[in-house]
């Protein structure tokens, strides 16, 4: 389980987010619990305001989970790490705030970021930061392939849509051993 907070729906109360790796037998999923719709007893995942599951079996998407306040669009976005996803190449999906809000899947996200070839990428990401220093949130994560331990980065920018490989972020970096 992963559990982060931020206002998802622009509303001014942080709302929650829960990554459940192992839902749905392994599938994965990313739990959206509103502020204003808190349970107020005891619930499971499928009681959320929103849930939005893995694609395939061993996706375990909602690894790692951040919110991230401003990515350049105006409105809150949400990172999820399903580092199973792509034969354990894995992917990052970056959901629109409105987007969580209002329901869909995964694959309504704004951009997917997708690893390399093993990888498992999507295991590690940072919450809200800004690198640069130009006002708009960027997204810093991690990685294992092989021996060497990779991190990257990408900056915030409003322009970002479709899918784009970790050879296309702004920053790689890597450790051996």
């Amino acid at each position: 389980w992963t559990v982060t907070t931020g206002d998802v729906n622009s509303d001014g109360k942080d709302d929650m987010l829960v990554g459940a790796s192992g839902y749905s037998g392994g599938k994965g999923g990313l739990a959206v619990i509103i502020s204003s719709s808190l349970p107020s007893t005891e619930s499971t995942l499928s009681s959320a305001y929103n849930l939005f599951p893995g694609a395939q079996t061993s996706d375990a998407a909602g690894t790692a989970v951040s919110y991230i306040s401003d990515f350049g669009l105006g409105t809150p976005v949400i990172a999820i790490g399903a580092p199973g996803s792509n034969s354990n190449s894995g992917a990052v999906y970056l959901l629109d705030g409105d987007e969580a809000t209002y329901g869909g899947d995964l694959d309504d996200s704004m951009l997917i970021i997708n690893g390399n070839s093993s990888s498992y990428f999507g295991r590690g990401l940072t919450e809200d930061i800004d690198m640069d220093g130009d006002g708009i949130s960027d997204i810093f994560g991690h990685y294992r392939s092989s021996s060497n331990n990779y991190y990257w980065l990408l900056y915030g920018d409003a322009s970002y849509s479709g899918t784009i490989s970790v050879s296309d972020v702004d920053a790689q970096f890597s450790t051996s051993g």
